[in-house]
């Protein structure tokens, strides 16, 4: 039923080298900074337990047994790939799975949670643009119950003009959807513009 922590952790290592080769990729302009100099990130692992046994005036027994594993793994990319364009990515991935035991009825849970984010932004004296995406994944999974996964994703635009000895304006759009994986009881789509 549930993905071992060791193997959900060896495909996040997976999805992060495949991030940083895409780094390495992409050609830096003279005056960028190094793609190395821009990622950071780091990979956690917790492990808890819990193990009791009680009596109650009658000599009733309750045993309660409970495991937690929590791996997650944090990447963060930021870095100048032209002396005007900085990438901005990264993400988070975790689990938290539980495992718990209550005079022999067993409970497993899991809940994982995905969330990557990219931003791009080209900057001069004269204008800013931008464009971003952030998506906000969690999946819950109960023994004997369907899993139910619920997405927040979210794109956006700006647009920053910025003439010299004149008003300057803003342009910024975004586009917001919330919905479950199989959209049965969650789907909604939100447009907003911004002129300034």
């Amino acid at each position: 039923f549930a993905l071992c922590p060791l193997r959900f952790t060896i495909l996040v290592m997976r999805y992060a080298l495949c991030a940083t080769l895409l780094l390495i990729l992409f050609p830096g302009g003279s005056n960028a900074q190094g793609l190395f100099q821009g990622i950071s990130g780091s990979l956690e692992y917790n492990y808890t337990f819990f193990d009791s046994e009680t009596r109650d005036v009658f000599g009733n027994k309750t045993e309660t047994k409970s495991h937690n594993h929590n791996p997650r793994f944090t990447l963060n990319i930021d870095t100048k790939i032209y002396p005007n364009l900085r990438l901005h990515a990264g993400g988070i991935a975790e689990a938290n799975i539980s495992d718990g035991e209550i005079d022999d009825i067993d409970t497993k849970t899991k809940v994982t949670r995905f969330r990557p984010y990219v931003d791009l932004t080209l900057q001069t004296p004269l204008y800013t643009a931008g464009m971003g995406y952030i998506r906000r994944e969690e999946r819950t999974k109960v023994e004997d119950s369907p899993s139910v996964t619920l997405v927040n994703e979210e794109y956006n635009g700006l647009l920053e003009w910025r003439p010299d000895g004149f008003p300057s304006s803003r342009l910024y759009l975004k586009r917001i959807n919330r919905f479950d994986e199989r959209e049965q009881f969650q789907d909604t789509k939100e447009d907003s513009l911004e002129l300034i």
